[in-house]
């Protein structure tokens, strides 16, 4: 049977998030104090023990430069080991896309755990049509302490100079901030917007893992940035700076965290030279957009 969530299962449902996603407990208390709702998630039951869990969390998605739908992106499916192959994930998939036409939504939208589970998602109707691109960036050879761990076959590696050319400032970044500055910089057919309340848990989580959300301001102009760092690699999950800007900007921020590598996320229709991966599934009730832009989902 699938019902929604009550706040009497948050302790089973905890146990499942652990046990089906690996994550530390302190995450996952963060999660279900900061963003679980019993009307987001959908839990399927035998008796009184919880089999699987699906969450349903709302955005909008921009069908034309003029028309706003909403949209439902769909989070964190999990079955229990032990239920598995038994088509529990399968009827909270339809459950999921069932609610999403009651809403009058464009559809659900979702991001695959891994490579393997495109195939998986496909055979329930999501077709993948966003796309992120990843951009490379290591120190000049004659800065380089240690060898580059970056290791991305048949794309290009940008070298920059630590010694960049503009004059930045940056500072942490309010969630009311950081939306305005995303929203106007994706804002195009095919992008998927966040309200307030799920940049602000987007930037509050990026900082509890122990990254930065900040904005970065140059020549009157203002942009945001997302990241952590890993060993001696900037990872940067979002920015809204522009292409012209990038390669700079990035080694002011090396420069600022001690990093000799970055890897920097932009959407899938910058020009710039990087890694081209797929990344979100949708299953629409209305036409697709193959150049939209998709990011914060958690994953």
């Amino acid at each position: 049977m699938i019902t929604l969530a009550t706040k009497e299962m948050v302790p089973q449902l905890k146990k499942m998030w652990q046990i089906c996603f690996q994550d530390e407990i302190s995450y996952v208390d963060f999660y279900y104090d900061n963003r679980f709702k019993e009307e987001n998630t959908y839990v399927y039951k035998k008796g009184e023990e919880i089999l699987g869990m699906l969450t349903l969390l709302p955005a909008s998605y921009r069908y034309t430069d003029d028309e706003t739908l909403p949209i439902h992106y769909v989070y964190a499916v999990a079955t229990l080991p032990k239920a598995r192959e038994q088509g529990i994930a399968s009827e909270l998939l339809e459950e999921a896309s069932r609610t999403s036409e009651e809403n009058y939504s464009a559809g659900t939208i979702l991001v695959p755990a891994n490579k393997e589970l495109f195939s998986y998602y496909e055979r329930r109707g999501y077709q993948t049509i966003y796309f992120k691109k990843q951009l490379y960036f290591k120190a000049a050879a004659e800065q380089m302490l240690s060898v580059a761990s970056i290791k991305a076959e048949n794309v290009r590696v940008h070298g920059v100079s630590l010694a960049y050319e503009n004059n930045y400032e940056k500072k942490d970044i309010l969630p009311e901030e950081y939306k305005q500055l995303r929203d106007f910089h994706f804002d195009r057919p095919g992008y998927v917007k966040w309200n307030l309340e799920a940049i602000t848990y987007a930037v509050n989580e990026a900082r509890f893992a122990g990254g930065k959300v900040l904005k970065l301001s140059v020549d009157n102009h203002s942009y945001a940035v997302m990241y952590y760092k890993k060993n001696n690699q900037l990872v940067i999950k979002e920015t809204t700076l522009p292409e012209d800007l990038i390669a700079d900007a990035i080694a002011y921020l090396m420069k600022e965290e001690e990093c000799l590598e970055a890897i920097v996320t932009v959407p899938s229709y910058y020009a710039f030279e990087g890694e081209l991966q797929p990344y979100a599934m949708v299953r629409l009730n209305t036409e697709a957009y193959a150049n939209g832009y998709f990011n914060l989902a958690l994953d």
